[in-house]
Parts: C-alpha cells; sequence; structure tokens
C-alpha cells in the first residue's frame, strides 16, 4: 500500500472559508493520506500512489508520477478549470461539505451548493472527495465542536453522513438524477479537519475525535459497506496554537482507543513545513506511529 498525496497550490490543506498566515508561511504544504496498512512504504519520491478507486493515469507531463489530487481555496473552479485539472493529470478534487450549510435548519437538507461541485468534478472525470465537518448552531454551541456530546448531536449527525453516501456515493439519488455526467460515486469520506489544532475543533479531544471517528464509520458503512473513512487532515506541529496537540501525539493516543483501528482506513495529515525536509520528516513521523 501507500501514500496518496494531495497537492496543488498555496493552503493546499486549509479548508475554503479560513484565512490565515499559514497560506504565506508554509514553503511547502501537502495534504497526504496514508493508507491505514502496517505494509513498507516508500515516500519519496515513488510508491504506489493511486487512488484505490481510479488506475493510476500513467506519466503525465508536468506532474511527479506521485500526485493525486487538489484542494482549491478560491471558489468554484470552472468547467474550463475542471477540464484543465484531467488534462494535467488530476484525479480527484477535495472540497468542504459543511453540515451546517447542508442543514440550515433541522427540517429540510440543501444540496445544491455542493450539487454543483461534484456535477463540475464529474463533468472532467475527477473523484471528489469531502471533508465532512461543522456542526449547525440549531443543534450546538459552536461549529467547532464535535457532534458527540448527545445523543441527539450523535444521531444527527449520523444522519446527515447517511444522508450524504445515499445521494453521492454508489447508485446514490444525485447519479440517479444525472444521466448525463460520468458516474463518479464518492467512495472515501473524511471526517472533519484538523481536529488536533483549535481552528477548526474546540476543544480538542482525543476521546471525543474517537467516538466521531466510530459513529461516522457506522453510518458511512451502513450506507455503503464498500466506503473508506479517511480521518480529518492532523496539522502536523501545530506548536504556535494553544490547546493544540501535535499530530504524532493525537495519532498515538488515537490507536490507544479500544476497537478505534477498525473506525477508519486512511490517515489524513497536513504536513505544513518551511521546506520539503521538514514536510518529509512529518509523514515519516506519522507513518512509523501507523506502521508500529
Amino acid at each position: 500500500m501507500g501514500v496518496m498525496a494531495l497537492a496543488g497550490g498555496k493552503g493546499v490543506a486549509s479548508l475554503r472559508h479560513h484565512r490565515s498566515a499559514r497560506g504565506s508561511l508554509a514553503a511547502v504544504s501537502l495534504l497526504c493520506l496514508l493508507l491505514a496498512s502496517a505494509a513498507p512504504v516508500a515516500l519519496f519520491p515513488g510508491g504506489a500512489t493511486a487512488s484505490p478507486h481510479h488506475k493510476h493515469p500513467g506519466k503525465r507531463d508536468g506532474l511527479p508520477p506521485n500526485f493525486f489530487g487538489i484542494s482549491p481555496n478560491e471558489g468554484l473552479p470552472s468547467a474550463a478549470e475542471f477540464a484543465r485539472m484531467h488534462r494535467g493529470g488530476i484525479r480527484t478534487y477535495r472540497v468542504p461539505l459543511g453540515w451546517s450549510a447542508a442543514s440550515p435548519n433541522p427540517s429540510s437538507f440543501n444540496w445544491q451548493p455542493f450539487d454543483t461541485e461534484v456535477a463540475g468534478a464529474a463533468a472532467a472525470k475527477l473523484n471528489v472527495l469531502p471533508v465532512l465537518y461543522s456542526m449547525p448552531r440549531w443543534l450546538g454551541p459552536s461549529p467547532l465542536t464535535l457532534p458527540v456530546a448527545s445523543p441527539l448531536q450523535r444521531a444527527v449527525w449520523q444522519i446527515f453522513l447517511d444522508h450524504a453516501v445515499r445521494r453521492y456515493g454508489p447508485h446514490g439519488r444525485f447519479w440517479a438524477t444525472h444521466p448525463n455526467l460520468p458516474y463518479e460515486p464518492i467512495h472515501a469520506w473524511q471526517i472533519w479537519n484538523e481536529e488536533n489544532a483549535t481552528w477548526y475543533t474546540e476543544p480538542v479531544s482525543v476521546t471525543d475525535y474517537a467516538r466521531l471517528l466510530k459513529i461516522s464509520s457506522a453510518a458511512l458503512r451502513g450506507a455503503d459497506p464498500k466506503a473508506t473513512v479517511v480521518t480529518g487532515g492532523l496539522y502536523g506541529r501545530p506548536q504556535e496554537i494553544d490547546g493544540a496537540i501535535s499530530a504524532s501525539e493525537f495519532l498515538t493516543r488515537l490507536y490507544q482507543v479500544k476497537g478505534i483501528r477498525s473506525a477508519f482506513d486512511v490517515v489524513g495529515l497536513h504536513p505544513y513545513a518551511w521546506d520539503v525536509n521538514q514536510m518529509r520528516d512529518q509523514i515519516v513521523e506519522i507513518r512509523a506511529i501507523m506502521k508500529k
């Protein structure tokens, strides 16, 4: 098994609505998805790096052989931009699917904005990796709070995930109502974002995140038994953030939670760094924890 690295421009690992100093400070920033396997892995320069749901497209001019996808920060790409991504060898488009945006009130879902993104990506034969996060205000005190504090929060989060899979996953309603689009069902789902740092998760809690992973896995696989569960991208070394936990410590503690290994398939990592060596060190560190 290998590493799937999503690379784009500045701020690759950050979500669209959040602008921070990281975009300018990080000279090199990749979102890395590390398959939860004990097998040895070649991190650089190659390795088995294709998406599990797409054959490796082969050698392409201008891209390294382990380039996987892109996470844009500047709004919805145009049809021409989506097409350019595909011509350039990109196969995966990572994008937020905010629960608070999709469910602005407790009585209905608004999928239209995400429909537009999925349609644009599918038209260019790109697979979508959604980032599921952000609790609605009508259900909790803050969108940064993990929805595990009450039975109601947990149940409604699972309903949200179930609806998302049944809409965009294999044989989902979206594909049934868009028969002219290339069929690119969503197989992999990323649970939250930077759960070890307070920019997206407050308070930071390994225990709460483990519970979120478990209930998320149950909901996703209940709707699609073959769904791939991806952890939120761990912020590699968030020393400057009060209340944050390093990715290595967070992941080590997460693995200590009973039954957690069956709740996810892939570890997400945001190895913000000044240079490639610092980035590589973070990836190797996380991979060593996974292998152990």
